[in-house]
């Protein structure tokens, strides 16, 4: 933790805080996105909209949560000094690691629901449904690495949903 703390203050140019600007952005745009499906699908009343219905809660706690952890980073980023940051770098290691549970499971219990619905494709709930089982394994395995294979699943599976959508209303 010391050590991400000292690299976040001692940033002169500003690059970690573009990083964190398009990080958060980038995700809370996808989390926007999963929001809008859960809502299409819970308003067309069918067998996947139970499943959607749980999946937008956990999307909007995922965002209020990400809104946090970008607070949190943006202080650690201001800190004087690594003490100072350190128990702000904590709480932020302590949301970040629930959080990929969370939305893991969003993802999940949204995928389920589209591949009850048939309302995309079969291989884009696969993606969903994988994604999210690495995420929740992630966080219960305390494995930050698998992290890098649930994060680009979830996001294939998000963008895969928006193409879709744009290719039906063209």
């Amino acid at each position: 933790a010391a050590v991400w703390a000292s690299k976040l203050i001692a940033d002169p140019d500003g690059t970690a805080m573009l990083g964190m600007v398009i990080g958060f952005g980038g995700t809370l745009a996808m989390l926007i996105g999963l929001f809008n499906v859960c809502r299409r699908m819970i308003m067309a009343n069918t067998v996947g909209s139970a499943y959607a219905s749980v999946a937008t809660i956990l999307v909007l706690v995922t965002a209020t949560m990400m809104i946090c952890l970008f607070g949190f980073e943006l202080e650690v980023h201001r800190a004087a000094d690594v003490r100072a940051a350190g128990p702000l770098i904590a709480i932020a290691y302590a949301i970040n690691s629930t959080m990929s549970g969370i939305i893991g499971l969003a993802v999940l219990l949204l995928a389920i629901g589209i591949a009850l619905q048939k309302n995309y494709h079969i291989v884009i709930a696969g993606a969903g449904v994988l994604g999210g089982v690495v995420m929740i394994a992630a966080t219960v395995a305390e494995k930050t690495e698998w992290q890098g294979i649930g994060w680009p699943l979830m996001l294939l599976f998000a963008v895969a949903m928006g193409v879709m959508r744009i290719r039906a209303s063209e």
